[in-house]
């Protein structure tokens, strides 16, 4: 009975054929007729084939054997309970059958003390809804206490099951993230893509783990066989814009070595990486050299992706006038923006950015169609947290008065949203902008700058635009700093770090004033060299 079981779970099986057959009613006879005699374990192997089986749920064999279940329920233990509970869960068809789920649903919430073990975990974890919660509470408790009897494997199986029920308990996260990067054992490289992504979902990238993990990654990384498994390293990497320059130069020389067995995707996977993370390999020009061949529309297919890895290459500059006409084709890019929702509006900044880049760094210059100057599909949409957006500007207001002399929360038709643009003249003191905005490059003035002045773009850089745990930009923000610079821009960046929200407004002016002044000072040092 076990092996059918086993055998129904890999391989679809008629139930008729399997129920009208005579060896099969045999055997059913017999176990019916000894029910009292079979242990526990039997009774629910049975069972459970019995459910895989489809076997009906009426049938009068399956509701003596799950009367049976009832009444042996009081005696079975922990493991036995959650077992029957995991594969009776979802077959709740009848009176009887949802009596048996809810009876086991009790006696697992009142011997919630009993939970030993990382299975028995898992098991209840991955039916949490069903469960009160105060007994998931208990249960997270139980969970700590554990912890440091498990093993890297089951602490990595928790968490990864939490994730999968989307249980952000930072509490327990902590817990396990701290057990795992202590722990003496050392997780398999794709254990630890999994993890890695299980961080992301839960919104959770425990910096001394990553750190461990990484460790982890780069004494294994020669022994690596399978793209597949770089690639999950490299997007989980992506996805936390977790950036250890150690480990990525590992990891791309395991790719420049091994690149005739890299699917477009595996590849694909590297270079949108390392561009969000805004790494540049040891030797770049030989690298991309091996990988471009392999980055064709034509091998990439998917538009939607072909337009990320030219986006990525963008950042990069790796970009080609050869890749631009790619992605300014009416045919490629109509249905990528010709639709309503935030991904069309995605979709028509990344081709905006790279037309940006074809432009000031490789002299393209064929006009946009319609559909991609057309300043009005272009939504203003800030992505800095608003309290520390207000802060900054209602404070740099208080020198460069709003609206003749400042404009706050401006989109560029090249796709770069800016905080603030001011002109100061050469003894900072504020000139109307109307009369000397290039609309960040897109039109002449009105008037000539006056000696000594200066167009610039204020940007506030939050959390999300520096990789994790670094003051290091992330691809896209370095992106936009370098077309606003091409643009004829002087670029005041405020990191979130080193603006003090709650200082007094004296303070913050003294701040931005210092950050005007740095920048001023390095655009003349930059000039020079």
């Amino acid at each position: 009975m076990s092996t059918l079981g086993r055998l129904a779970l890999r391989t679809p099986v008629d139930s008729k054929d399997i129920v009208n057959d005579a060896a099969f009613c045999r055997v059913c006879s017999i176990i019916d007729k000894n029910l009292t005699a079979i242990n526990n374990s039997t009774l629910l192997s049975t069972l459970r084939t019995l459910l895989t089986i489809r076997m009906k749920p009426d049938d009068p064999f399956m509701r003596s054997l799950e009367t049976h279940v009832l009444w042996k329920m009081r005696k079975m233990s922990l493991r036995h309970l959650v077992v029957l509970f995991t594969f009776h869960v979802s077959h709740q068809h009848t009176e009887l059958q949802q009596k048996v789920v809810s009876e086991v649903l009790s006696k697992l919430q009142q011997r919630w003390f009993e939970i030993s073990n990382a299975r028995e975990i898992v098991g209840i974890l991955r039916h949490c809804s069903y469960f009160r919660s105060d007994y998931i509470g208990k249960l997270e408790d139980r969970i700590i206490d554990l912890a440091d009897k498990m093993s890297a494997d089951e602490l990595q199986s928790i968490f990864v099951v939490l994730s999968d029920q989307k249980m952000r308990a930072i509490h327990l996260l902590r817990a396990i993230a701290f057990h795992i990067s202590k722990h003496q054992q050392k997780l398999g490289v794709q254990q630890i893509a999994t993890l890695m992504n299980a961080m992301h979902v839960l919104n959770y990238p425990d910096v001394s783990l990553l750190q461990r993990l990484s460790e982890d990654i780069l004494s294994e990384v020669e022994a690596i066989e399978k793209p597949t498994v770089v690639a999950a390293l490299l997007t989980a990497f992506g996805r936390l814009q977790w950036r250890h320059p150690v480990l990525l130069d590992a990891i791309t020389d395991w790719i420049v070595k091994h690149v005739s067995k890299c699917r477009v995707s595996d590849l694909v996977a590297y270079v949108l990486t390392i561009a969000r993370v805004s790494f540049t390999p040891t030797d770049s020009e030989s690298v991309f050299t091996k990988i471009l061949p392999h980055l064709t529309p034509e091998n990439v297919k998917v538009d939607s992706v072909w337009l990320d890895v030219v986006w990525s290459l963008a950042i990069m500059q790796k970009l080609s006038l050869k890749h631009v006409e790619s992605i300014v084709s009416e045919s490629f890019y109509r249905h990528l923006i010709n639709f309503s929702g935030f991904q069309s509006f995605l979709n028509l900044c990344k081709i905006l950015n790279i037309c940006a880049v074809a432009k000031l760094e490789l002299g393209y210059k064929l006009p946009l169609p319609n559909e991609l100057s057309n300043e009005g599909s272009l939504l203003v949409h800030s992505k800095v947290d608003q309290a520390l957006s207000d802060s900054v500007l209602d404070t740099l207001s208080n020198s460069i008065p709003k609206g003749k002399f400042l404009a706050c929360n401006k989109m560029s038709k090249t796709a770069v949203f800016v905080d603030a643009e001011f002109v100061l003249d050469k003894d900072l003191k504020p000139l109307p902008r109307e009369d000397y905005t290039t609309n960040f490059g897109e039109t002449p003035s009105i008037k000539p700058l006056p000696a000594g002045a200066h167009r610039f773009a204020l940007l506030i850089h939050d959390y999300k635009d520096f990789t994790l745990n670094s003051v290091q930009l992330c691809g896209i923000a370095e992106l936009n700093v370098r077309i606003l610079q091409q643009s004829g821009y002087y670029v005041v960046q405020v990191p979130y770090l080193e603006y003090n929200i709650q200082a007094p407004t004296v303070k913050r002016l003294e701040s931005l004033q210092q950050k005007i002044n740095e920048t001023i000072s390095n655009a003349n040092k930059s000039s020079k060299v």
